[in-house]
């Protein structure tokens, strides 16, 4: 399995509140087109674009899985 490293840039998150998380996936060269993020606290999902960019609902605490 390829190793990801995961860019998160965000606001700073209030507790209760929640707010639009974006992030880029990358891979070295490789593409990132298609990667399953899951937010499994408000069950809410969203796939990266061509880039590795997604943007995804969370609240503090909440727990984000990423399935390629």
């Amino acid at each position: 399995m390829s190793k990801f490293w995961l860019l998160l840039f965000c606001s700073s998150i209030l507790i209760g509140q929640t707010k639009k998380i974006t992030g880029t996936i990358t891979a070295g060269n490789a593409m990132v087109e298609g990667i399953h993020v899951v937010n499994l606290s408000n069950e809410k999902t969203t796939i990266t674009d061509a880039k590795g960019v997604f943007t995804i609902d969370a609240s503090e605490d909440d727990l984000l899985v990423f399935n390629a």
